[in-house]
């Protein structure tokens, strides 16, 4: 696990309890421009990778779990058209909701991390803020 990598685990393990139960925005805008960092192409060096590789569907490390269910909770389900303004090309144009359509999806890219997980009976409820069904 690289510095960066143990660097976002740790400040995603803190503000977890603030977003899930958003008693204000602030963890949950921390949280998301994190996630939106995490997230880049397969030739990045990023937690979350998207591109072409139907492989990255079924991979889902630990670290790029960690930055997904930081964003997860009261807050991005009431602000998921938030702009997190990171300076990626790809994501600085998309809102957290966006940048889950990416991962979960195959509406930008053929593939990503944890599409399969994100997509899980478990998990999707959580990034779509439906019922649990």
């Amino acid at each position: 696990m690289t510095r960066g990598t143990t660097v976002i685990l740790i400040v995603m393990s803190i503000i977890v309890f603030a977003s899930a139960t958003c008693w204000t925005s602030g963890p949950y805008h921390v949280a998301s421009k994190a996630f939106a960092i995490g997230v880049g192409s397969m030739n990045s060096s990023s937690v979350c990778v998207y591109g072409s590789n139907k492989r990255l569907n079924r991979d889902c490390n630990l670290a790029c779990q960690g930055i997904i269910e930081a964003v997860w909770g009261d807050c991005y389900c009431r602000d998921p058209d938030y702009y997190p303004d990171v300076s990626d090309p790809v994501i600085r144009k998309l809102t957290v909701g966006q940048i889950f359509q990416l991962l979960a999806t195959d509406e930008y890219y053929p593939a990503a991390s944890c599409r399969d997980w994100l997509n899980s009976a478990s998990n999707r409820h959580m990034w779509t803020c439906s019922e649990n069904q």
